[in-house]
């Protein structure tokens, strides 16, 4: 208890502020209007004062409700082989932190950002085309249970019972099904034992077979829109997953790489549906791209899948093709790795130009003359001479070695002599500070 409140005093006034204000259980206080991420909590209480600190009981509470766990290396993210040790249950658990903004964000279990832990930090990434107005969102729990034993979990440790599209799909879907969805039901989520290609095919077209009746009776009645459609369809094959998986792998063994092929295509559709860009999206793709590659007479489609497999990493991930052989390349075949080499416009394995993210800041008003701080974002910021800023009256150029520089407009014309820049090497963020150029004024 000590020891937290010592650590508790080191945090800076805004970043304990956030933390006193995250869920505990407890009603949590309106906020009148919206406010960009750089400015919460904005005037929004906490309940505790910042000379006591936050007690441990209501501490505990916090993390119960907020804390991510915490990954130890990149392997959780590579495309490695079926037959690989992997951590166990206890060890990829055995470290959690609390990260007050990435909690901020609700759950769905068809989330739109993927989620990625590494050592001490969570990175949040759009993982589909999010529209204007929707809300942002990840999951809190192992999507891949049934939609009773989802709602059960939340509501056991987090309090509330999910309501989320995919949820009272499921439902639904179930509900009108009758005896149609047991073949599905017993596959939910689950492999099918050491079986031929023969058998696989059997019980994976049994379950197909059942859920899209279901499925039809479900549409009966419904408008639905193309989009719609293809979505729910993708949603009730996610549950066969697994047995998907277990089937593609059956067909490769056996050398039927087309069919393979095939099964690899209908899982990624269907994890894609789910959790797009994380790590079992990007593994299925991988998979794809190996069956392929080991096919005779495929070279389009590879390149093709390559270059698909090169921007989904990136996406996931961020950097360029050094991070797609780090984490999936290096099992491809000699010519595969040298198709995406090729595709990232270099003779050989190296970097993609890595690029530079930005976000404008809240402009201030100080005794009527406005400033403006920006924010940039890439891995290529390592130290300060790596870094380049061209400032002129309205627009701000930003360029560092292994990216191909970025131009920011400013939103007002800029004094050129009050320019400040500061470069977080652990974050690689570069903050430059504007101020509004006035005539007639003598700074």
């Amino acid at each position: 208890a000590e020891r937290l409140v010592q650590l508790q005093a080191q945090l800076d006034a805004l970043s304990w502020r956030r933390l006193d204000t995250m869920c505990d259980g407890e009603a949590l206080a309106s906020i009148d209007a919206p406010l960009s991420l750089s400015a919460w909590p904005g005037d929004c209480c906490g309940r505790s004062s910042e000379a006591e600190g936050i007690a441990l009981p209501r501490m505990k509470r916090i993390v119960d409700l907020n804390a991510y766990r915490c990954s130890p290396s990149v392997s959780e993210y590579a495309f490695t082989a079926e037959d690989q040790p992997v951590a166990s249950e206890a060890e990829r658990h055995e470290a959690y932190g609390v990260f007050p903004v990435g909690s901020l964000f609700n759950h769905s279990c068809a989330p739109n950002m993927s989620k990625v832990l590494l050592n001490d930090w969570v990175f949040l990434r759009a993982a589909r085309d999010v529209e204007p107005g929707e809300e942002l969102t990840q999951f809190y729990c192992d999507v891949r249970m049934p939609a009773a034993m989802r709602r059960k979990e939340l509501l056991e440790l987090f309090g509330f019972e999910c309501d989320c599209p995919r949820c009272a799909f499921e439902l639904d879907l179930e509900r009108g099904a009758g005896e149609a969805l047991s073949k599905w039901t017993g596959l939910y989520s689950c492999g099918c034992g050491p079986l031929q290609a023969s058998q696989l095919e059997a019980l994976v077209g049994e379950a197909e077979g059942g859920v899209r009746s279901a499925l039809r009776k479900y549409r009966a009645g419904r408008s639905l829109t193309t989009g719609e459609a293809e979505e729910l369809e993708q949603w009730s094959l996610w549950p066969l997953v697994p047995a998907l998986t277990q089937l593609a792998m059956r067909l490769r063994l056996d050398g039927r790489f087309s069919e393979s092929a095939d099964a690899w295509r209908r899982t990624e559709r269907a994890v894609c549906s789910v959790v797009p860009l994380s790590n079992l999206h990007l593994r299925t793709q991988s998979e794809l791209l190996l069956t392929e590659a080991r096919r005779a007479g495929s070279a389009g489609v590879v390149e093709a899948l390559v270059d698909r497999s090169l921007s989904c990493t990136a996406a996931a991930y961020g950097g360029g093709v050094q991070v797609w052989q780090l984490l999936q390349g290096f099992r491809m075949p000699q010519a595969t790795i040298e198709v995406a080499a090729r595709l990232a416009g270099s003779p050989g394995a190296g970097p993609m130009p890595c690029p530079i993210r930005h976000q404008w800041l809240t402009p201030s008003d100080v005794d009527g003359r406005r400033t403006a701080t920006l924010r940039l974002w890439s891995a290529a910021f390592h130290c300060v001479g790596d870094v380049y800023l061209d400032a002129s009256a309205h627009l701000l150029v930003v360029k560092a070695s292994g990216t191909d520089g970025q131009s920011v407009t400013c939103p007002f014309e800029v004094d050129l002599e009050h320019v400040k820049t500061r470069l977080s090497r652990r974050r690689r963020c570069l903050t430059v500070t504007i101020s509004e150029h006035c005539y007639g004024q003598f700074h």
